[in-house]
Order: C-alpha cells, then sequence, then structure tokens
C-alpha cells in the first residue's frame, strides 16, 4: 500500500543525473484544490518548463559545446506513476516516478534522468 509520503508533492526536490546542482525545486501545479499537509498534489500534466526547475550546467551539452553550458532541454513522459490513483484527472505522480530530460542541441540517445530527492 503506498503511503501520502510516498507521492510526489509541490516543494518537493527533484535532481537530475546530468546537471550540477544537488537539487532543485519542483512546482506542482495540475492538480486545483488536491492537497495533502497543505501541499499541491503532482499528476504527470506536471511536465512543463514552468513546472520542473533547471539543473545548473548539463553535462551533456557541456561537452558537446565544450564550455559549461546551462540546462535547456525537452521533456518526455513521466514513467513509474501510481496508475491506480488519479489527482484532477491524470494519474499521480510518487517520489519513485522519473521523468527523461532530452536536452536542446543533444540526441534521443543521450538523455538525463531527473527523479524525486527523497
Amino acid at each position: 500500500m503506498t503511503n501520502l509520503k510516498d507521492y510526489l508533492k509541490d516543494q518537493d526536490s527533484l535532481r537530475c543525473d546530468q546537471g550540477s546542482l544537488q537539487k532543485a525545486v519542483f512546482k506542482a501545479v495540475s492538480a486545483f484544490n488536491v492537497n495533502t499537509s497543505s501541499k499541491t498534489m503532482a499528476n504527470t500534466s506536471d511536465k512543463k518548463l514552468s513546472n520542473i526547475p533547471k539543473f545548473g550546467d548539463c553535462a551533456i551539452l557541456s561537452k558537446v559545446t565544450g564550455i559549461p553550458t546551462k540546462c535547456v532541454y525537452e521533456l518526455d513522459e513521466w514513467e513509474s506513476v501510481k496508475t491506480d490513483v488519479n489527482i484532477s484527472g491524470k494519474k499521480a505522480l510518487l517520489k519513485s516516478s522519473s521523468l527523461t530530460c532530452i536536452p536542446v542541441k543533444g540526441d534521443k540517445i543521450n538523455v538525463g534522468t531527473i527523479k524525486p530527492v527523497k
């Protein structure tokens, strides 16, 4: 059984395995009036650039350009979501969910993985 603490919520921290920052703050905005402990619950619609923070310099883009290059990316779909729980009509996100980051100017082979910090 999934506990409430296992769900991804507004203001939880995320980390990209290709970013220079250890963590950045996530902004859940898609689930209106679905809160726990005064924090908005996250769903699969929370994957816009306004939700997902920048993670500093991107190792992939820095390798392509040859100099430290800030994170600029496109986002794929959330994976490992809670399929039997909907938040505002979309699948709920867990602290075990992940999101593939496709660096702009990169390729779809060299990607980053964004995951919640536990």
